[in-house]
């Protein structure tokens, strides 16, 4: 059938599988998913592909819900297929349905993969979905990466084998093939606008303007995804030259005064993937979020900061736009250490790994971020890490004088975002060195001394936040 080499011919244009890829197909029962899978059953000899089937419950309908479920376990039975289901209660979320519903789906179907790696992800958005949703983008003011619409194929393995076929077509394949399906009477509920856009805009649009309309924004996303992916990747090139090569354990920052210099297309782009690189997903930021961290970045006024949707903080410091999670500062809490000489100490909050050794003075080498106390000025006192605190004073000349900790941060900008993080080498209240900075000129190595404490520490290359 027709339907059928359109979905071949959509896979192979957009090198969706390869021979031999396990396949997990989200199937709610609906005639999209339903279609989906029946013709991907019917490929599967020719494309060598495994197939599984996951359905999720999400505890909206009582039990047409339940019966949609086992409808499709019973479909799977039949075809011989592996199926997965999982029951959730999205009334307990405080997101939109809808919005609830997209990211449970998601978030099962990537569990699922990666317990069971799977290679792809195929789900049956089809070219009526794509129209309906350039629509809804454009009535909420989108720019060219939204006009982009629904994509043939995600970076997390997420396929869209339907998107060149539409709602019509689906159905008469399963008409032709008298295949069952269910219905979601959900879909004709016009409290939800992707539902009034389906029964009463297109209709209306078709009939009196473009009876060609699907196709026409499905043109659309085609030339706008095209332009759109081109300003993408030339922003995430640019971005790797302008973002400051900090470790992994550092905040992700942007030099001001040289991303103030890019065109807003490209800066808007490199601000959300800043703060992708941040939060280790992609927010969904308005422009409204982008304009406001512009006037930030424009005021440069250090140690402010802005906190936006998503658990998102931008700050300003000195020189540098920086991206955090807020949740950082209060992940960064009390701490307190006791460490002993030739001991090692892995502190997954900071991402660190602290080693202690007592060695002689001579066999030092020194490395950058060291810490390198004279023993004997130590006397055998207890050492410990912890956090900086309130009045915390080193010494920093020879005669003894002390500055606050604090001030030293300043007078060597290091960014308050760092000094959340930096650790404090301390003897009961007395500070001996900030952690890989400075230490206290009281107990620093001099031309007398013998033998020494020596802590180097080195980011862990996996840690949990």
């Amino acid at each position: 059938m027709k339907i059928v080499e359109q979905i071949k011919n959509t896979i192979n244009s957009y090198d969706m599988l390869k021979c031999g890829d396990s396949v997990l197909v989200g199937v709610s029962g609906g005639a999209d998913s339903v279609c989906l899978l029946y013709v991907l059953h019917d490929l599967r000899d020719e494309l060598n592909i495994k197939l599984s089937v996951a359905h999720l419950n999400h505890g909206l309908r009582g039990a047409d819900a339940d019966n949609d479920e086992r409808f499709v376990a019973e479909l799977c039975n039949r075809l011989g297929i592996k199926f997965y289901s999982k029951k959730v209660d999205l009334l307990s979320d405080n997101d939109t349905v809808e919005s609830a519903g997209r990211r449970a789906r998601y978030k099962f179907f990537a569990d699922l993969k990666r317990a069971h790696k799977f290679d792809k992800i195929a789900t049956a958005h089809h070219m009526d979905d794509q129209a309906e949703t350039v629509i809804m983008r454009i009535m909420r003011g989108t720019g060219i990466s939204g006009l982009g619409g629904i994509q043939y194929i995600r970076d997390d393995g997420v396929i869209r084998p339907l998107l060149d076929v539409s709602r019509k077509e689906i159905e008469e394949y399963l008409r032709a093939n008298n295949i069952d399906y269910r219905t979601d009477s959900t879909n004709s509920d016009t409290e939800f606008t992707r539902n009034r856009i389906r029964t009463e805009l297109f209709p209306y649009l078709e009939a009196s303007f473009n009876p060609n309309i699907k196709e026409a924004l499905c043109r659309l996303v085609t030339t706008a995804g095209e332009d759109g992916a081109f300003l993408e990747n030339y922003a995430r090139r640019l971005y790797k030259r302008l973002k400051n090569p900090l470790p992994q354990s550092e905040p992700i920052c942007l030099h001001i005064s040289s991303i103030l210099m890019v065109g807003k297309p490209i800066l808007a782009r490199l601000i959300r993937i800043a703060a992708e690189d941040a939060l280790g997903y992609f927010p969904q930021l308005e422009n409204k979020h982008i304009d406001d961290i512009l006037a930030l970045a424009g005021a440069g006024k250090s140690g402010s900061s802005l906190d936006l949707p998503h658990d998102l903080r931008v700050t300003v410091n000195y020189d540098w736009l920086t991206f955090s999670k807020q949740s950082e500062v209060q992940m960064f809490g009390a701490f307190y250490l006791e460490i002993e000489p030739n001991g090692v100490y892995e502190i997954k909050k900071y991402g660190v790994r602290i080693t202690a050794r007592q060695i002689a003075y001579a066999d030092y080498t020194p490395e950058k971020y060291d810490t390198f106390v004279d023993a004997d000025k130590l006397a055998g006192r207890k050492l410990h890490l912890r956090k900086r605190q309130d009045g915390d004073k080193m010494a920093v000349y020879a005669d003894g004088r002390t500055k606050k900790v604090n001030d030293i941060f300043t007078d060597m900008k290091i960014a308050r975002h760092h000094r959340d993080r930096q650790l404090i080498l301390a003897t009961n209240d007395e500070v001996i060195a900030i952690l890989g900075v400075r230490v206290s000129e009281k107990y620093r190595a001099d031309s007398d001394t013998k033998e020494g404490i020596l802590i180097r520490y080195e980011s862990l290359e996996n840690f949990d936040n």
